[in-house]
Parts: C-alpha cells; structure tokens; sequence
C-alpha cells in the first residue's frame, strides 16, 4: 500500500514537471505573459516573424509582436498555417486581428 502511494505521488510529481517544463516553452519573450494561457499561440508569415525575431527565439503575444512591429496585425500578416484557423480556442485580441483588413 505505501508503496502504491509513492508511485502515485512520483508520478503526479513527473508529469507536474513535464508540464511545467512545457508551459515554459509559452511564455512571451517580451512581457510576463503566457501565450498559451492567453490563448495566443499562431502563426505568422516568416517575412513578418524574420523582421522582429530569429525563427527559433520562441514566442510572443499579439502585443508585443505588435510592439517590435511597431504596428498592428492584420489578417494578411498570418499565414495559412492550420494552427491559424480554429482548432484551438482563441483570444480576442488573435480573433480581432485574423478578421481584419490590411
């Protein structure tokens, strides 16, 4: 029985590791924020990524893209990636720009 119990408890100790060692690959690289917990995560054009970022430097929310940008996101900005279109649950701020004019 107390054996059941440590494997239980090292197990639940494994995978809140696992996860939180996920979670860290979210957060933004400008501000405290978590994209995933913001519901940011997306895809844009490299030409738009490559002017602000190395392809490989990890993530950032819509705002502070927006901020390197200097301007704010359109719809022409991302691309045609399917992480782009609704599988997953979205932020208002991803929804508003996805549906905006250039």
């Amino acid at each position: 029985m107390i054996y059941t119990q440590t494997t239980e408890a090292y197990n639940k100790a494994r995978i809140i590791i696992w996860l939180k060692d996920k979670l860290e690959l979210f957060w933004c690289l400008d501000c405290p924020l978590n994209t995933k917990e913001l519901l940011e995560y997306y895809n844009v054009h490299d030409n738009i990524w490559n002017s602000v970022a190395s392809p490989n430097d990890g993530m950032l929310c819509i705002g502070c893209l927006e901020n390197r940008l200097g301007r704010r996101l359109s719809r022409n900005d991302f691309s045609d990636a399917p992480i782009n279109h609704g599988y997953f649950p979205r932020s208002d701020r991803f929804i508003d720009r996805f549906n905006s004019a250039s």
